[in-house]
Formats: C-alpha cells, sequence, structure tokens
C-alpha cells in the first residue's frame, strides 16, 4: 500500500514540475500540494525528505509569482522539516533561498542576518558553491546599502569559495565587481 501512495506522489510530482517548466504556475502548486499531501500520509523518512524538497519547490513557484510571504511560509515548511530530521546543509540552503526573499523585499538587514547564518552552516560543511551563494548576495545587500568596500570584499570571497565550482556563479560576482568597481571610481 506504501507503493501505491509513493508512485502516486511520485506522478502528481512530476506533473507539478512539468507545469512549472511550462509556465502554468497554478497547476505546479496544485500538483506539487497534492503530492505534499500524499507524503504525509506515507510517513517515512524518504517521503518526509521529500515533503521538504516539494515545499522548496512550492516556495520557488511563489517567488518567481512574486507571492513572496507565500514563498516565506512554503520555506519555512521545509526548513522545518529539514530541522526535524537535523539535515543542517539543505536547511541552511532554504535559508539562502529565504535571504534573496528578504532582498527582493528590500529588507537587507534581516537578509544578511540570514545569510550569514547560512553561510556559517555552509562554510562548516564544505558547501562551498552554497556558500559562495550567501556571500554573493551578502555583498549585494551591502551594495544597495551603500556600502561599496564591504560589497566588493563579499564578491571577492564569492568568488575563492565558487571557483572551479560554478562558474556561472563566479561570472555573476565578476560582473557585479565590474560594476561596483565602476561606481567607486576604480578602473
Amino acid at each position: 500500500e506504501v507503493d501505491y501512495y509513493f508512485y502516486r506522489q511520485r506522478i502528481f510530482n512530476y506533473q507539478g514540475y512539468l507545469h512549472y517548466l511550462s509556465g502554468d504556475y497554478k497547476e505546479a502548486v496544485v500538483n506539487y500540494s497534492v503530492a505534499a499531501s500524499i507524503n504525509d500520509t506515507i510517513n517515512t523518512y524518504e517521503s518526509t525528505v521529500n515533503s521538504a524538497e516539494i515545499y522548496s519547490y512550492l516556495g520557488k513557484v511563489s517567488r518567481e509569482q512574486g507571492k513572496n510571504e507565500d514563498a516565506l511560509q512554503y520555506y519555512s515548511r521545509s526548513s522545518a522539516i529539514y530541522a526535524g530530521i537535523r539535515d543542517t546543509s539543505n536547511q541552511a540552503i532554504i535559508m539562502n533561498e529565504k535571504g534573496a526573499i528578504y532582498y527582493d523585499l528590500s529588507d537587507y538587514r534581516k537578509a544578511v542576518a540570514t545569510l550569514d547564518t547560512a553561510y556559517r552552516i555552509l562554510s562548516a560543511e564544505n558547501k562551498n558553491d552554497h556558500a559562495g551563494y550567501s556571500i554573493s548576495m551578502m555583498g549585494n545587500c551591502f551594495w544597495q546599502t551603500g556600502q561599496i568596500d564591504s560589497a566588493i570584499t563579499y564578491h571577492q570571497r564569492a568568488i575563492r569559495l565558487r571557483k572551479n565550482i560554478n562558474p556561472a556563479g563566479v561570472a555573476f560576482s565578476y560582473d557585479q565587481l565590474g560594476s561596483l568597481y565602476q561606481i567607486n571610481g576604480f578602473k
């Protein structure tokens, strides 16, 4: 019977993903929500992890629609599940997502606090790509608050962390640095 529910939730999960890819966010949310509901009835470790992932997807879909409060709620549910199973890496990755939303909402102080906590966890666990993202986003927060020297320092740190791991992330930080140097008068 567990297999039946497992495969059923998997179908809804895949349908949610396909709707997400096609831009049909409303149907994506419906399918992901059904998948999460089915997972709750299965109640295994694997279904618990899967629910955390689904709530993370729901957060992503909501954020892309500009529904930041909904996204924060979904990310909080995902984070709570990861905390319950003591998965600090994924909990910190979710903190990065929440920090990015606080950035979108121009709540830079809250963004930096959230991202800094994520960075400390991810750095300690050698998750350098995600730690680099934390640092890069903090750099953007400092930029938005006029702290250009700090923004430059943080983007330089992000490059060092992500070097040889995520070329797109490194390129983003170099792009940010170029703009920061232009603002600061460095040529």
